[in-house]
């Protein structure tokens, strides 16, 4: 980490001095559903499970005592708390004077569904010298929440089974759901049920967050307010408007991702680079694979959100290896092209263009696309061809009956002719025809005024094999080296911090909804046969039972 990105955490630390909760030392304070903050974690450590940050640490300041009682804002007499969130454990030490209490929890969620969670505290704070904490939260819908814990004292206490409910009354609009929560806990004790707190949570903004509760065993009434300023989250609360003694301030900061990237300063510059692959699907874990593998959903959505982040200037893409098949080309031009639609500038680079439709669809998209002096630009238009064994075959006397419903019908046709069968061809000619003039009028309608001759005799000279005719053809802007390149893109984003990392922020929404239609996603691989048919490998009447049962069910709006 640079030395201006630690002092740039540093100051957002210690300068931002607005108040900060934390929730065990103040009634009514527990929230065993609802995963609020760092504090509250505590309640329940199954909520860790959920948490929107991989890394958070804070520190607050209560005006109580060890014993609970109220002490003055000298941060000396009070309670001093530190806390530590890593995405395997979370950890606190609460200190006050002589007495210490140190908490150690971890959780293993399965998606947004449900969560468990364990956690032990020790030291002279905590009775019998030590205590374990189960906790688990289930949420089956996406606007209801279940928290559950059992306390279990290292003496002779009785067992502790401790309940959490939290509902989000507004789920009928997807946007307003998470601005209010309604929660309420309650624990049995010795064969004593007894409620503990409702409260109401408003979320507003995305940078202010109020929360009211009713403590059933005082009989007052706490307020907390929370504002977040980027990493930083900071909070003030009080556990009764009567007894304003007892407050706490202090102050938290999460971190997206532990590396200098996530602290960037100035107009970050998103680069696309040192791809080895493009996939479908995720691939290997990194460690696993000396190749970098990215998939193509992945790819897509991380350019739709930097679309939307106003920190992030331009997008740079280097030597992007081919992405397969042409619908996931158009799938990341027309991402692109909402990236340019915002204002943000798109800088193309390749030692060579190998792959041609690629090439003209993406570079319809680019305000800047540069090649190296040495390369080439493999500009041609679409085609196709197949390998015909019939006459192989024949000599070796192999004879082929090819069994098809209809004369395009040509999986067996590799095996059964001499070369390709007219009505093959007419429809393959179709569907090429159809894609190179998508790939044409992409072409015109970003490049056309760059190009020195319509779009058409552009295509027609190719391929450039010459980096130097290319772009004299208007193709490509300029002939530079990579650093050559980068230096440009810098040159045209003032400040530019270039930021290969970008990871999918934390969701705050609960579990499935019931209320919202869904599009379903059916992946398919493989050739269609007889009988049930294999996952992953063939395709039979157990997809076509799968696609009927969506066809019918009211939740699913397509597929």
């Amino acid at each position: 980490m640079r030395k201006n990105q630690i002092t740039f955490v540093i100051m957002l630390f210690f300068l931002t001095a607005i108040p900060d909760a934390f929730a065990q030392d103040l009634a009514g304070m527990r929230v065993r559903a609802d995963d609020v903050n760092l504090w509250h974690f505590r309640d329940n450590p199954a909520l860790l499970g959920f948490r929107t940050q991989p890394f958070m640490v804070g520190a607050a300041y209560s005006t109580v005592d060890g014993l609970g009682t109220p002490a003055p804002f000298d941060f000396v007499s009070g309670t001093w708390s530190f806390g530590i969130i890593t995405p395997l454990v979370n950890y606190i030490n609460a200190s006050a004077g002589a007495r210490q209490t140190n908490w150690l929890g971890s959780a293993v969620p399965l998606g947004r569904v449900f969560s468990f969670g364990y956690a032990y505290s020790w030291g002279s704070g905590v009775a019998g010298g030590g205590q374990s904490l189960f906790g688990l939260v289930l949420r089956p819908a996406d606007f209801a929440s279940l928290g559950a814990t059992l306390e279990v004292d290292g003496g002779s206490a009785p067992l502790v089974w401790g309940f959490g409910l939290a509902v989000r009354p507004l789920v009928f609009s997807r946007s307003w759901a998470p601005l209010l929560t309604l929660t309420a806990d309650a624990h049995l004790s010795g064969g004593v049920f007894s409620m503990e707190s409702v409260g109401a949570r408003l979320h507003l903004f995305d940078t202010l967050s109020l929360r009211g509760w009713y403590d059933f065993p005082t009989g007052g009434v706490g307020i907390e307010v929370a504002l977040s300023f980027g990493l930083a989250e900071e909070h003030a609360a009080v556990g009764s408007v009567s007894e304003l003694d007892r407050w706490t301030v202090g102050q938290s900061v999460g971190f997206p991702v532990i590396n200098s990237q996530a602290l960037a300063l100035g107009n970050r510059v998103l680069a696309i680079r040192d791809i080895d692959a493009v996939g479908a699907g995720s691939g290997l874990p990194t460690f696993l694979s000396s190749r970098k593998t990215v998939s193509l959903p992945d790819l897509v959505d991380m350019v739709d959100r930097a679309a939307d982040d106003p920190g992030i200037r331009a997008l740079m893409i280097e030597d992007l290896p081919s992405l397969g098949g042409r619908a996931s080309v158009q799938a990341l031009a027309r991402v692109l092209a909402s990236f340019r639609s915002k204002g943000k500038k798109v800088y193309m680079y390749a030692v060579d263009y190998a792959a041609s439709f690629q090439f003209q669809t993406l570079a319809a998209e680019a305000d800047w696309i540069a090649v190296s002096p040495t390369g080439s630009v493999n500009l041609t238009g679409q085609y196709g061809r197949g390998l015909y064994l019939k006459d192989f075959l024949d000599r070796i006397g192999v004879g082929v009956s090819n069994i098809a419903t209809g004369k395009t019908k040509d999986a067996g046709n590799m095996f059964s002719e001499s070369n390709m069968p007219e009505e093959d061809r007419r429809m393959v000619a179709r569907y090429l025809t159809d894609l190179q003039s998508q790939a044409l009028e992409a072409l015109a309608k970003g490049r056309g005024q760059r190009l020195a001759q319509s779009p058409e005799a552009v295509l027609a000279a190719g391929p450039y094999l010459e980096a130097q005719k290319a772009l004299e053809a208007g193709i490509v802007d300029g002939l530079q080296y990579k650093k050559d390149f980068e230096e440009k893109v810098r040159q045209d984003t003032a400040g530019a911090v270039f930021i290969t990392s970008y990871p999918r922020p934390g969701e705050d929404a609960w579990g499935p909804s019931l209320f919202s239609r869904k599009v379903a996603i059916v992946h398919l691989e493989g050739h269609i046969v007889n009988g049930r048919g294999a996952p992953g490998a063939s395709i039979g009447s157990m997809t076509a039972d799968l696609l009927d049962q969506l066809r019918r069910d009211p939740r699913v709006a397509a597929v």
